[in-house]
């Protein structure tokens, strides 16, 4: 499955290099962009990549981080249950639900977006005819007035 997501995106490269520039690009600006850069864009290749690596070098390590990801995703102070029984099947329920729920793990803090800060200047090499090209920047204008004496 790894290799397969590795592929599809090394695939889309290059007939989508105007949208990976520009995903690259908002991923500098907010966190809404450095999310989806995270889920969608080169970077998730690059991670990807790294992860068929680790997968080769050492199988169990990504096993037990995959399970440190389960434990926070799936935690009873987040969860909600919705059930629709009648009085006889509910007591049976509610005894399964408790073992589930027991096994659950508590959250750990969330780690803020930004660890792994962006390159500002970089250059990314495809197999493709076409360069695909992208400049961002923010500006802050500064407005200064100046008094005049009137007589």
């Amino acid at each position: 499955m790894v290799l397969e997501e590795k592929a599809e995106k090394e695939a889309m490269l290059v007939p989508a290099g105007t949208g990976v520039v520009n995903t690259r690009l908002r991923a500098l600006f907010d966190e809404a962009g450095w999310v989806e850069e995270q889920m969608h864009g080169v970077e998730s290749l690059l991670l990807v990549r790294q992860l068929v690596e680790e997968i080769d070098k050492d199988c169990a390590a990504v096993l037990a981080k995959l399970e440190a990801i389960r434990q926070i995703l799936v935690n009873r102070q987040a969860m909600l249950c919705n059930v629709t029984l009648d009085a006889a099947n509910w007591i049976n329920s509610c005894r399964n639900w408790g073992g589930f729920l027991g096994n659950c793990h508590r959250p750990r803090q969330r780690e803020r977006h930004g660890d792994r800060p962006l390159h500002i200047f970089e250059g990314l090499a495809i197999p493709a005819q076409v360069n695909y090209v992208g400049k961002g920047a923010t500006c802050t204008i500064w407005v200064t007035a100046r008094m005049a004496r009137w007589r």
